[in-house]
């Protein structure tokens, strides 16, 4: 939490200064002051621990109150007990969800995004391979803006050659070619994902890049361990979804901690970060009459490696808050925020 100390001088009613002595010695209280609270901009678009209760039919759509919607139809994606950890990545929340072969997909929203990189990460455990074939299947991507099937940055899995093992692709489109990685990954041991998409000036151009098991949580965005080929670009990215295909492109898969951002620390925070707050100077109000309700001025309050608890503003005696000029106006603020950079 983040303590905002301010200083006004309040004038009596001869005129004369007589700066805080009335507010706490005569107790002679200010009607309101106004202020505005302003949040920078985001590099972090989504957090998603999979906080919602876990029932044994219902969806992932039901459970989370339709934060996430559905695409067609068959059984549920499901939420599970507990969370899916991995070494060194900011402490896991909630529960986590589970699916297998085919069924119902699954979307969500956030911020639509026309430029740059659009990085997304999440813990992955396959927990039993099935029957997955050795052409595997994509079970993850990215979503371009007021569409359902415009399909971009797919994670894939598909069985390996070594016997009992699987292996991880990713695809710039759902119908491009899969640039897969080599790693031979065991069932049942979580594995740590980020994948980007590049949207890239021109035509035909954008590529995606996948990162495996990094040892750069909290740090500087090293080398791809692998890039796609260019595919058909998206002219927007502004959705993250869930697929069930079949039983030869579906393994049983457990997956958490999902989040998407326009920069790779938004997305690999460290369990070591400590949480940080910071507000500007508020401009000063000067001298004030008694009841009387003056401005609003405004700061802005900024924030690094924060857990998704609210953000909390006030409360001063006498001043109310809010994050628009023209108000609701209250003596306190509660903010929502995903996580990470605020």
């Amino acid at each position: 939490m983040a303590f905002m100390v301010m200083a006004l001088k309040v004038q009596n009613h001869n005129g004369f200064n007589n700066p805080m002595k009335i507010f706490f010695m005569k107790k002679i209280y200010f009607l309101l002051i106004l202020l505005s609270a302003s949040m920078c901009g985001w590099s972090q678009l989504l957090t998603e621990p999979f906080d919602y209760p876990v029932h044994a039919t219902q969806g992932l759509s039901a459970q989370s109150n339709s934060a996430w919607l559905i695409i067609n139809s068959g059984d549920s994606i499901l939420i599970d007990n507990g969370s899916l950890t991995y070494p060194t990545l900011a402490t896991s929340t909630g529960n986590k969800v589970k699916f297998d072969g085919s069924g119902t997909d699954y979307y969500t929203n956030f911020a639509s995004q026309t430029t740059g990189s659009i990085y997304r990460s999440f813990i992955l455990n396959v927990s039993s391979l099935g029957t997955l074939g050795t052409g595997g299947g994509y079970f993850t991507g990215v979503i371009q803006s007021g569409s359902t099937s415009l399909f971009g940055a797919a994670v894939w899995t598909r069985l390996s050659t070594t016997p009992g093992m699987y292996n991880v692709g990713i695809s710039t489109r759902s119908n491009s070619a899969v640039t897969w990685l080599a790693t031979d990954l065991v069932p049942g041991t979580p594995c740590f994902i980020v994948a980007a998409y590049d949207i890239i000036a021109g035509t035909g151009n954008d590529v995606c890049r996948i990162w495996l098991n990094t040892a750069a949580i909290g740090g500087a965005e090293p080398a791809a361990d692998a890039t796609s080929i260019p595919g058909t670009d998206l002219t927007s990215v502004a959705r993250v979804f869930l697929r069930q295909d079949n039983a030869t492109n579906t393994p049983f898969i457990e997956f958490d901690e999902l989040r998407v951002g326009t920069t790779w620390a938004s997305v690999t925070p460290t369990s070591g970060a400590t949480p940080n707050l910071t507000a500007t100077p508020l401009a000063a109000f000067g001298n004030i009459c008694i009841n009387t309700t003056v401005g609003p001025n405004s700061f802005t309050i900024s924030g690094t490696n924060l857990t998704a608890a609210n953000v909390t503003v006030g409360a001063l005696t006498g001043f109310t808050y809010s994050t628009t000029a023209g108000g609701t106006y209250t003596a306190t603020l509660s903010l929502t925020q995903p996580g990470g950079a605020y």
